[in-house]
């Protein structure tokens, strides 16, 4: 069978530690809408057919721009979730670690220290259990700097059936001669289909585009959402 996720280059797994070669400095949002390739417009339009609203308030407008997981919608179908954040403000504001606790608990089953960095992306290190609903809590110095973030991992009996739809339409790609980027469109497409944003966000992060392109690809959806959120002005986002 084949994985959920692509077996290209992940920017970071985070396991013990990070690899601070591998993150990349966030090019400015302009820059990112001035040079995009045609063919992302199929990307873009399977995500904007009916855009997510954003369970927090505020919409991407401060420093801290918290963009997976949960922030969207609070499924994933993902074991181990991609925590992906932008910063565009003092980095000196910055989380300095993160933690995931079941919520109910105080057990902590993941933590890591972060990097100071504007763009960053990295697989959960530890597999979540299915049916399990997780809090991401944000600290700076010991303390909380932000409200956490709560999601849940589908359960199995939710999860198969993705899956399988997933794996038998890579598959049917594949035998088509179907291109990475092609495959990767499709899959994001199902994903989005079934409003799994998180994960269609963290098929960009996973596959094999340049860290670059992956980076800039992740903010032109994310960008398209706000401004989709800022159309409909929901009247009582959950703040997170």
């Amino acid at each position: 069978m084949l994985k959920l996720l692509s077996s290209g280059l992940i920017v970071l797994v985070l396991t013990t530690g990070l690899s601070i070669d591998t993150l990349v400095q966030a090019p400015s949002i302009a820059k990112a809408e001035q040079s995009q390739p045609s063919w992302w417009e199929a990307i873009l339009r399977s995500v904007r057919r009916r855009p997510p609203v954003s369970r927090r308030s505020g919409g991407g407008r401060g420093d801290f721009d918290a963009i997976a997981p949960g922030i969207w919608t609070p499924q994933v179908l993902t074991t181990q979730p991609m925590v992906i954040w932008r910063h565009r403000g003092s980095i000196s504001r910055l989380p300095d670690r993160i933690e995931i606790v079941p919520v109910g608990q105080k057990t902590i089953v993941w933590k890591q220290s972060l990097p100071a960095t504007s763009f960053f992306a990295a697989k959960v290190g530890v597999a979540l259990q299915s049916g399990q609903t997780y809090r991401l809590r944000f600290l700076k110095e010991e303390k909380e700097t932000r409200k956490s973030i709560e999601f849940r991992v589908l359960s199995d009996s939710e999860r198969q059936p993705i899956l399988q739809v997933l794996n038998q339409t890579e598959t049917a790609l594949r035998s088509q001669q179907a291109t990475p980027k092609e495959i990767l469109t499709k899959r994001i497409e199902i994903l989005s289909n079934y409003g799994l944003w998180s994960d269609a966000l963290q098929e960009i992060n996973s596959s094999e585009l340049p860290a670059l392109e992956r980076q800039q690809l992740t903010q032109a959806i994310v960008d398209q959402w706000y401004q989709a959120r800022q159309k409909k002005q929901p009247e009582h986002p959950e703040s997170h």
